[in-house]
């Protein structure tokens, strides 16, 4: 069974397996990030979803390695995938662990989010701002989060709302990828893998800030 072959980003000019270098080998930050939070998680006593979470840092590293090697459209599951258990997971935690929202209300919150993302992926065409349109709706609910946890007077808030500004500034780099072609023939994709890891790792930062605060309490 085949599968087309996708090219949506500069750097690459062709179906060969090393023609994203940038684009691949970027995702190492996820990895390193990934390992470093279990090695924490171990270390300490994490709950089991800190656990998932940081597991699942390393796994978004890996899927997006696969879809910027073979770029088709099964290795683009595999890479979104990933962002998607993560960031739904993630979000889930924050609104019920840090917020102490009841599971009922983290949950239609969430299913919110999912919703909106879908109707972005299937209304909205991919070409318009490069894609980055599907990541609007977990960027408003990072920021709704952040000022939420910031009214409450919570110790992460601050780390939680440098979260949501790196990952505004990742989100910009995604989207001016295809602007940059002529003058910057590597594109900025990489760029936003590379801040991507610098979010989940304040993300991973803050569920490890707030499982400790919480032992103390």
């Amino acid at each position: 069974m085949e599968f087309q072959s996708i090219d949506v980003y500069c750097e690459r000019l062709s179906p060969e397996f090393w023609a994203e270098p940038a684009n691949a080998i970027s995702n190492l930050g996820f990895v390193l990030v990934g390992i470093w939070a279990l090695g924490r998680a171990k270390r300490g006593s994490a709950s089991p979803m800190v656990i998932f979470l940081s597991a699942m840092v390393a796994v978004v590293g890996l899927g997006s390695f696969l879809f910027h090697t073979y770029a088709n459209t099964l290795s683009l599951i595999g890479d979104l995938l990933p962002i998607f258990i993560f960031t739904s997971a993630y979000l889930y935690h924050s609104l019920h662990h840090y917020l102490k929202w009841s599971r009922g209300r983290a949950w239609i919150a969430l299913a919110a989010v999912i919703l909106s993302m879908l109707f972005v992926q299937i209304a909205i065409p991919n070409r318009i701002l490069n894609g980055s349109l599907l990541y609007l709706p977990p960027l408003i609910a990072l920021f709704a989060i952040a000022n939420a946890i910031k009214r409450r007077q919570l110790a992460i808030a601050q780390r939680y709302q440098a979260a949501a500004i790196v990952f505004t500034l990742s989100l910009a780099l995604r989207t001016i990828d295809f602007v940059v072609c002529d003058s910057f023939p590597m594109g900025t994709h990489f760029l936003w893998h590379l801040l991507n890891g610098a979010c989940l790792g304040l993300l991973m930062l803050i569920a490890f800030q707030f499982d400790s605060t919480e032992s103390r309490t």
